[in-house]
């Protein structure tokens, strides 16, 4: 009896850190999020949305998930790794290309984009640099020449839609014209460099 249990807890010490480290993968479809362990689904989610982030589950049968989940692309190559809390994306995302480099890094709160957001071409290098606040743009946004490095645009938004000044640059970094915005609104265009300054003290 005393051997029978010795081999239980043995094999109790084995099987729970294996099935606490078995990777889950989610695989979404419409509106629905279907998770699997080891092959084997172990939650459903029918969310309020056909989107992965900025929605709300409306039903779900299953597991709670929590912890690290990943996402694979049809070919077998990883899509996405994400962190869930309480059946929700809350942590940092690193989304990748089908070539496995990077495509995205950003940090979700409970569901919703907060902070910066990285987007990189297929060769790897940097895109965009945006900033986010409870799910919508805020603040400043920046884009690149991935070939350079050299910025594009940047740019300010609040509510989501851009306000006030916008620059842009051409390859070489040097000033091209800056967009003028007031909550969205374009309210004009400056093609002079340093003119937008007498424009904003006038």
């Amino acid at each position: 009896m005393k051997k029978t249990l010795l081999m239980l807890s043995a094999l109790i010490a084995v099987m729970v850190p294996a099935l606490l480290c078995a990777e889950i993968v989610l695989e979404s479809e419409g509106n629905t999020n279907t998770f699997f362990r080891d092959g084997e689904k172990i939650a459903v989610q029918v969310m309020s949305t056909d989107t992965i982030f900025h929605n709300k589950i409306v039903s779900s049968e299953g597991e709670e998930i929590n912890g690290p989940v990943a996402m694979y692309y049809k070919n077998g190559v990883k899509n996405a790794d994400l962190k869930f809390k309480d059946g929700l994306p809350h942590g940092d995302v690193v989304i990748y290309h089908k070539n496995g480099k990077q495509h995205a890094n950003y940090t979700i709160r409970m569901n919703v984009m907060n902070g910066k957001a990285r987007i990189y071409d297929e060769q790897g290098r940097l895109f965009s640099i945006s900033n986010y606040k409870n799910g919508i743009n805020a603040g400043l946004q920046k884009e690149f020449y991935p070939e350079t490095g050299k910025i594009k645009y940047k740019f300010n938004c609040k509510n989501g839609v851009n306000h006030g000044l916008a620059f842009a640059y051409d390859v070489n970094g040097k000033f091209s014209y800056c967009l003028i915005y007031s909550n969205g609104k374009l309210i004009n265009t400056i093609t002079k460099p340093l003119a937008w300054v007498f424009w904003l003290f006038s």
